[in-house]
């Protein structure tokens, strides 16, 4: 048989030709150091809190938060933390979180920071965190300290 005049054949198309060759590469999710999961949770903490949303701020508290005050009682519970939002009076300039030392363990991460006022400081705060089933961090214990 002359190989120039071969018959033409039909190859099957095979699993593999269906599927690419290339290693299977999973959708990386973007991994934020601690320092930025603190600055991403402190910004949208700082948004609603000048928004005067205090849904939108108790939802960033675990169901059994607890909120320790000078001078006042225990608050514990995301419910009686956000009837304590809806008595606050507003603060006169947005108020933002300087994360300062950070400590983490399991799933708890510490945070002691710096309070500031229109960028000026006035009091420290301790909160601990709590990583939630999903990933995400939810505060567990806040104690804002005023320097005055």
């Amino acid at each position: 048989m002359d190989p120039q005049r071969a018959p033409a054949t039909t190859r099957c198309p095979s699993t593999l030709d269906r599927f690419s060759l290339t290693p299977h590469r999973p959708v990386e999710r973007e991994v934020l150091s601690i320092r930025d999961e603190l600055a991403a949770f402190n910004e949208e903490f700082a948004d609603a809190l000048e928004m005067r949303d205090p849904e939108r701020v108790a939802q960033l508290y675990a169901e059994a938060a607890v909120f320790l005050s000078q001078g006042a009682a225990t608050v514990a519970g995301r419910d009686e933390i956000r009837e304590l939002l809806l008595r606050m009076p507003s603060a006169p300039e947005r108020i933002t979180f300087e994360t300062g030392e950070v400590i983490e363990d399991g799933d708890l991460v510490i945070d002691v920071g710096v309070l500031l006022a229109g960028g000026a400081r006035f009091g420290r705060y301790v909160v601990v965190y709590r990583r939630q089933e999903d990933g995400s961090l939810k505060l567990a214990v806040d104690v804002p300290l005023s320097d005055h």
